[in-house]
């Protein structure tokens, strides 16, 4: 495509007419933009500012949407950001072993009043229902095989 107000060329995948210039291969080409309103656009392609005027007035529920659209991309990349740098800190050396010690004074502290605190479950631990075993002696009665 040629813009030829600026003399510049920008390649796209299909050779476009210019009354359809606004198509998705000519907004890729030079996305991002610097600038967007009711009047028209600019951006920067190949180190040179360029600025275009819409044909048309645009209809201002598709730039509401489009701007509303771009705001929430900008907020789920400040989130990933956000999450990503969580997750390196808490790679780091010295926040593991930060968790490391809390980890264990909490296991100590807790366990000094309840020493069982920490078992998942019980359901393995069998009791005999003897108190004492050599007490009863011969009389303890012994499954058959």
């Amino acid at each position: 495509m040629n813009l030829s107000e600026e003399n510049i060329l920008a390649n796209t995948l299909n050779l476009l007419y210019p009354p359809i210039i606004l198509g998705t291969p000519f907004i890729n080409a030079i996305y991002p933009f610097t600038n967007i309103n009711a009047k028209g656009f600019s951006a920067t392609y190949k180190n040179q500012d360029i600025s275009y005027t819409f044909i048309t007035e645009p209809i201002s529920r598709d730039i509401n949407a489009l701007i509303e659209m771009k705001q929430k991309h900008v907020d789920y990349l400040q989130l990933e950001i956000f999450s990503m740098n969580i997750f390196d800190t808490l790679k780091s050396a010295k926040i593991q072993e930060k968790i490391k010690l809390i980890s264990e004074k909490m296991a100590i502290d807790i366990c000094a009043d309840h020493p069982s605190a920490f078992w998942n479950r019980k359901k393995h631990i069998v009791t005999h229902p003897y108190d004492d075993l050599d007490e009863l002696g011969d009389d303890l009665p012994l499954p058959r095989v």
